[in-house]
């Protein structure tokens, strides 16, 4: 398989398993994908590997703006940090004691008791 089909594969994994994928992609060129990403999301990555890799290599098997590498990056450029949230989580838990009878489940934040006003 050419490398801008490869590429441009796993750029529509990527927005697939994101759930960022127009309704009836199987219907759309990838202009069309790209613009309506861009639209929904504000993300104009995907008009770029398109317009500045895809199309010149697949149509008329020429380079275009972006090389192979910055293609590549581009599309790697995607994913995501695994667990971001379970990161951010962590971070938010190490701020607060430990949660006891006297800290709030919420929150985190110790609860004044009448034990503090003694």
């Amino acid at each position: 398989m050419k490398k801008h089909l490869l590429l441009w594969e796993q750029l529509v994994d990527h927005l697939d398993r994101e759930g960022m994928l127009p309704l009836q992609t199987l219907k759309s060129t990838p202009s069309e994908i790209a613009a309506q990403v861009a639209r929904r999301y504000g993300d104009i990555r995907v008009q770029r590997f398109v317009w500045d890799y895809y199309y010149p290599r697949a149509f008329g098997n020429q380079n275009g703006k972006l090389g192979e590498g910055d293609a590549e990056a581009l599309v790697l450029s995607f994913r995501k940090p695994k667990d971001l949230r379970g990161q951010i989580r962590a971070a938010i838990s190490t701020e607060h004691e430990p949660i006891g009878e006297s800290t709030c489940m919420v929150c985190g934040v110790r609860q004044v008791s009448d034990e503090d006003y003694q």
